[in-house]
């Protein structure tokens, strides 16, 4: 039974686009998950970030990646575009903190170790600093207070404490990742800010030199950490990301092929349905009809 998927420019379950490009917002979980009987669909958030602080609670995130597992105390990042949803075991409690992804460019432009952090779908267990998790928390109350109100320096504020939240958080998972022998490297960066780059540009007509280009490195040399990081050459991983996207909508969706294309920024429909069957065997429409959707 395919599994139907929204595309949301606001929050989950809200149909009115959120004010961009400075909308920050913190809510408690148990607001909106209490409302959809503790279950979120499958969904996607247009230029929106997300941390969950689960203070209370489990469950299980579903993913591109399949479904990720999490158990309270924790930090959940969803970074934007990526589909996700939820379903909790027993009643969660925490908050969740919401903004656009334009905070985020400002400030991994300031502080480039960032970008690690919105790269994809993270589970981040804080059960073994109970301290720095209640600090967390404070931040988020501090933020929620800020955010609602009208005071000057507001947006000063609001990105003062983003980044000692955001850089926090970066040192707690790099301090984990030390720990376990997975220590943070160069071409880890740059494979990261790569896929950063697939995501946010959405161009499947951009070619390999001009990715290097941005990473002020070779073609050569992000073929190389790309074999290295994921086995994979740079073109398959732009190609991946296209294909994983347009697999969800002609799973999940009934939109024509020419509308996936579309919404996929493909220039021609063709081109798309080309290079859909060349990576994956099967012409897009022959693939909807494998699977039993109609469209």
């Amino acid at each position: 039974m395919k599994r139907e998927f929204q595309n949301y420019d606001g929050l989950y379950g809200e149909q009115h686009p959120v004010i961009l490009p400075d909308f920050v917002q913190v809510e408690r979980i148990e607001t909106r998950s209490h409302r959809h009987k503790w279950v979120i669909k499958p969904h996607i958030h247009h230029q929106l970030f997300q941390l969950f602080c689960v203070v209370e609670g489990d469950g299980t995130i579903w993913s591109e990646m399949g479904e990720l597992p999490f158990q309270s105390p924790c930090i959940l990042l969803i970074p934007e575009n990526t589909l996700h949803g939820f379903r909790y075991r027993a009643e969660g409690a925490g908050l969740v903190l919401t903004i656009s992804t334009s905070f985020v460019d400002e400030l991994t432009a300031k502080i480039p170790l960032l970008t690690s952090l919105s790269g994809h779908i993270q589970v981040i267990d804080a059960g073994l600093q109970p301290r720095w998790f209640t600090y967390i928390q404070l931040v988020l109350n501090r933020l929620s207070e800020e955010a609602a109100d009208t005071l000057p320096g507001r947006e000063f504020v609001l990105q003062s404490l983003l980044a000692a939240l955001l850089t926090d958080v970066f040192r707690y998972v790099q301090q984990q990742d030390n720990q376990s022998g997975a220590p943070e490297n160069r071409s880890l960066t740059i494979f990261r800010r790569f896929q950063k780059s697939i995501r946010q540009g959405r161009n499947p007509q951009k070619n390999i030199c001009q990715y290097a280009e941005e990473q002020h490195i070779t073609a050569v040399h992000l073929n190389r950490i790309c074999r290295d990081m994921a086995q994979k050459s740079a073109m398959q991983m732009v190609y991946d990301y296209f294909l994983t996207e347009a697999r969800n909508y002609l799973n999940h969706t009934k939109f024509t092929i020419a509308e996936v294309a579309y919404r996929l920024n493909f220039e021609d429909a063709a081109y798309f349905s080309r290079l859909f069957k060349k990576q994956m065997g099967l012409t897009p429409s022959a693939f909807r009809q494998q699977r039993g959707v109609i469209g």
